[in-house]
């Protein structure tokens, strides 16, 4: 599996066309482009000229590529290759990445080539979201260690959200239904009860409730507080808004595309906790001036439809204080999720004559 790069992006550097291997077969590349010093393309097969993924790569001083793709199914990937490793197939080690903040995330790199390493990890939401800021990334595995200088990361990876977003035809149209929740009484009400059983749980300091027309979005949230940078809200989202928790991130993606003016980037996961199925987005919109970093969770509700919380802030420059302050919110609210659902349904049991 060869992960090299391919992409759309402002700078594109048009013409040529390139052919390699992805995943065993041979894949054509289209639109290549050049940021810093990444190289990058969109890739198809080359038999069936099908949009395979959008990659881009480079090489460090020590001869090892370092690669981001994201595939047609939005899926990102990241790993690395050598031309002198020689490795067993399907072979795997514990592996670390520490990221230039002093951040360290646990995963595995898995040999898919004899001279390619591909990084799995539990959570590759965060794994992506962390790499959008980070300037340096230290990798051990096994008995390697290597590391690179992370030039316009976060370029590259907005270069690659666009990429496949214009090949599966996701763009940022003006007449993109909005997921909006519901705002009427009783919504507020079950809200408001599911964010204080959240945030009861959840032991977030310095918390501020707001009223709904405070929060940073497109029209009113049914529920919204603050703590220091960061906003967060909760909506309840009836099942004919949308059918299947596992089409929300989409539908949040198109939503944020069409608002930013900037830099868009973009990465979701499914999750299963407690046999009950939670989507995850996080994007991000980076213009000169400032970024804005969006965490949402989305969940079955025990009446029907959806629970969908967001967590945002707003941070100039690359905003990593804000992004951290962000995702640490998030990952408190995950944390008590389901405690807090059982919680608002119990009580909604009780409330029945």
């Amino acid at each position: 599996m060869i992960v090299f790069g391919m992409n759309w992006h402002p700078l594109v550097i048009a013409g040529c066309l390139a052919s390699l291997m992805v995943n065993g077969a041979t894949a054509a590349a289209t639109k290549p482009f050049r940021i810093a010093n990444w190289s990058g393309a969109a890739y198809s097969g080359d038999q069936t000229r099908q949009f395979e993924r959008c990659a881009a790569s480079f090489t460090n001083a020590g001869g090892i590529v370092i690669s981001y793709a994201v595939d047609r199914d939005y899926r990102w990937h990241l790993s690395f290759s050598n031309p002198t490793w020689n490795f067993i197939e399907g072979y795997s080690w514990n592996s670390s990445l520490k990221l230039g903040d002093g951040s360290v995330l646990r995963s595995r790199a898995v040999v898919v080539g004899s001279s390619n390493l591909e990084i799995r990890t539990e959570d590759g939401l965060s794994l992506f979201a962390a790499l959008w800021t980070a300037s340096q990334l230290q990798v051990t595995a096994g008995g390697l260690t290597f590391e690179f200088e992370l030039i316009s990361s976060n370029e590259v990876l907005s270069a690659l959200a666009q990429c496949v977003l214009r090949q599966t035809g996701v763009a940022p149209r003006q007449n993109t239904a909005r997921l909006a929740g519901r705002i009427d009484p009783a919504a507020r009400d079950e809200a408001k009860a599911f964010a204080t059983e959240i945030l009861s749980y959840a032991r977030i300091a310095d918390v501020q409730m707001l009223p709904p027309s405070a929060a940073p979005a497109e029209g009113q949230a049914a529920a919204a507080w603050k703590t220091q940078l960061v906003t967060s809200t909760v909506d309840v989202v009836e099942a004919a808004n949308i059918g299947r928790v596992d089409a929300m991130p989409m539908r949040i993606v198109e939503g944020d595309l069409r608002k930013c003016r900037g830099g868009f980037f973009f990465t979701s996961a499914m999750q299963e906790i407690d046999q009950l199925k939670v989507a995850r987005t996080f994007t991000s919109c980076q213009t000169p001036e400032s970024t804005i970093f969006v965490y949402y969770i989305a969940i079955a509700r025990p009446k029907g439809g959806f629970y969908l919380l967001s967590s945002r802030s707003l941070g100039g420059g690359f905003g990593s204080v804000a992004q951290q302050q962000t995702e640490l919110v998030d990952a408190k609210l995950r944390a008590v999720l389901m405690t807090a659902v059982s919680k608002v349904a119990q009580e909604g049991k009780e409330e029945k004559p």
